[in-house]
């Protein structure tokens, strides 16, 4: 049935994101409070790199209903084939980016570049795949939604993140704010 499987395509597609979201957004903001908790450390450039894990992570998450929607029709060497090919941008990029004298986390700044570009490729894999996709209503009623929501609650969690000093009662505010919103 169509119409199901394309309200479990919307359901899972928000469930993951929005749970990743509850997680990730306290993580990113006290990722220096974290680290210096269960390392011990505030090496900046740890915070940073930990930083970006966390986005790519969620980004790359996304692609995961998209997958199982290939994997359904079985189809998968085109998809294989464009969308791997297009995460080879990543390490052409660093080497790029390292060569023109970027610090190191430019790394994972072009690892989030190069899945965002894929996601793209994606979508567009499989729309060819799976006619029923609505790419229109994707980006509207998934993407463009999520992101309006990431960002308010990433500006609510950053002005409470601002206003409060104490490390560990901020990290515990700031947990406790991702969870109301």
């Amino acid at each position: 049935n169509v119409k199901e499987l394309n309200k479990l395509f919307s359901f899972s597609n928000k469930f993951i994101l929005y749970t990743l979201l509850l997680i990730s957004i306290p993580i990113i903001y006290e990722m220096d409070t974290i680290l210096f908790l269960w390392l011990g450390i505030k090496d900046e450039q740890t915070i940073i790199f930990s930083q970006l894990i966390v986005v790519y992570s969620i980004i790359l998450a996304l692609n995961n209903p998209l997958s199982i929607l290939v994997q359904a029709t079985g189809k998968l060497k085109k998809y294989s084939i464009y969308v791997e090919s297009v995460t080879l941008i990543c390490p052409i990029l660093t080497y790029v980016l390292f060569y023109i004298g970027l610090p190191a986390y430019y790394a994972y700044i072009s690892m989030i570049v190069s899945i965002v570009i894929a996601h793209v490729v994606r979508i567009l894999c499989v729309k060819s795949i799976y006619n029923d996709l609505d790419v229109q209503d994707y980006i509207k009623n998934f993407l463009l939604r999520s992101l309006i929501v990431t960002l308010i609650s990433v500006i609510i969690v950053g002005i409470v993140h601002t206003y409060i000093s104490h490390q560990y009662s901020r990290l515990l505010v700031v947990t406790i704010t991702c969870l109301i919103i």
